[in-house]
């Protein structure tokens, strides 16, 4: 082979390279390509607790939970055995406990899901209760609960059974109970 066909046979080789390097480079994309999947969690906390203060720096609300991971394409965040508090001085909290729930991600939603139990301890004037029910919905600015579920109330002997509730926990406790309510009411 002559010269001249080696340096062809060279400039032919070097551009086919070239040519398949380029062709790999455009199949495989760059790290600046790279999108995750959606809603791909971007970080997660073990065993965490969180307090919301009021104006004065007393404390209204509290969120605690085993795990949360949160979602930065929604902003929303995934919790497993969460457990809300709802402070309303000088009257017990208000203690809510669920199996997992989710947060919207401007934080005005809680989507506790699963069983979901409702605790307030009993103090002068004021008689304990005990609820439970299921996928209840929380407004903790507003500190409101809502569910379409089955309820079961129990407060000092007394036991209110319906379907669907809707709760205000600020100031003295106000509930609504949605249709198919059944009541047994001890009298002193």
């Amino acid at each position: 082979m002559t010269t001249t066909g080696r340096n062809l046979l060279a400039i032919a080789l070097l551009s086919l390279i070239t040519l398949g390097s380029w062709w790999l480079a455009r199949q495989a994309g760059t790290a600046s390509d790279y999108r995750p999947p959606p809603h791909t969690p971007d970080y997660t906390l073990d065993r965490f607790s969180a307090v919301t203060t009021g104006p004065d720096g007393r404390p209204e609300r509290r969120l605690g939970a085993t795990r949360m991971v949160h979602f930065p394409d929604d902003d929303s965040t995934e919790v497993t055995a969460p457990r809300m508090v709802f402070y309303d001085p000088p009257r017990p909290p208000w203690r809510v406990r669920s199996e997992r729930g989710r947060i919207t991600g401007d934080k005005s939603l809680v989507e506790l899901q699963g069983r979901v139990e409702i605790d307030r301890r009993g103090d002068t004037g004021v008689a304990p209760m005990h609820i439970v029910t299921r996928d209840l919905r929380i407004r903790p600015e507003q500190e409101y609960a809502e569910t379409d579920a089955e309820v079961d109330a129990r407060s000092d002997g007394s036991r209110v059974r319906a379907r669907g509730l809707q709760a205000w926990f600020g100031g003295p406790l106000r509930m609504r109970l949605l249709s198919n309510v059944r009541g047994r009411y001890e009298v002193e």
